[in-house]
């Protein structure tokens, strides 16, 4: 059953008191003011909530796509392009190491891009430890590797170009006790591969050196 909230009670409750006390003038009069304020304050709340679907739903294809300047393709081309890309994230633990394979990730062109990538992770998160243990991170120095596999060379992208805040942020609310530097270490890698998407790990520092080395081709 639908539970009106504490706010939506007080406009319900004064919108009452038109259909109870028709005839009380004064008093009607007196909560007019108050009444046409919640009103106009709530639909300038819905205006603004519409408004940030809106940029979210604009802006997400252009951010989460393999497809944008750096590609050689139109804005428009670009972005029915990128509609079609899968915005997936996968979780898994292998071992102590936490991994998290995404879609392509460009540099950050909003704030909101950027708040919405990181519920996507966080999310996903959530949703993968509700019954697995989640692994305890919070008290020792890890290193965060972000890993672009890039299915063409013009594609690949300067250290600059990638986002890596909003990784780090998802990151941080889960695991981490902080991600200043004494904490979190972030190592920047890429590859050219059949496969155009993004790999996260999350590990404890002393399990870097042995993860890296056991990724060198020998």
């Amino acid at each position: 059953m639908y539970t009106l909230s504490e706010r939506a009670n007080i406009v319900r409750e004064k919108l009452e008191l038109f259909t109870a006390k028709p005839s009380d003038y004064e008093t009607v009069m007196k909560e007019l003011p108050n009444l046409i304020g919640l009103i106009e304050e709530m639909e300038y709340m819905a205006v603004l909530c519409r408004k940030r679907i809106a940029g979210y739903e604009k802006e997400l294809p252009y951010y989460t796509g393999l497809i944008d300047r750096n590609c050689g393709y139109d804005a428009l081309q670009g972005k029915s392009i990128c509609e079609i890309i899968q915005k997936n994230i996968n979780i898994e633990m292998d071992k102590n190491i936490l991994k998290l394979t995404m879609f392509p990730l460009i540099k950050n062109l909003t704030s909101k891009t950027k708040e919405y990538l990181s519920m996507l992770i966080c999310n996903e998160i959530k949703a993968y430890f509700a019954d697995t243990p989640k692994p305890d991170f919070a008290h020792s120095t890890c290193v965060l590797v972000i890993h672009s596999l890039y299915a063409k060379p013009e594609w690949i992208r300067d250290n600059d170009s990638v986002e890596v805040a909003a990784v780090v942020n998802a990151i941080k609310t889960h695991f981490l006790t902080d991600d200043d530097g004494l904490h979190l270490s972030i190592y920047r890698m890429g590859s050219l591969s059949q496969r155009h998407e993004t790999e996260i790990y999350l590990m404890k520092e002393h399990d870097f050196i042995t993860w890296l080395s056991d990724r060198k081709p020998t």
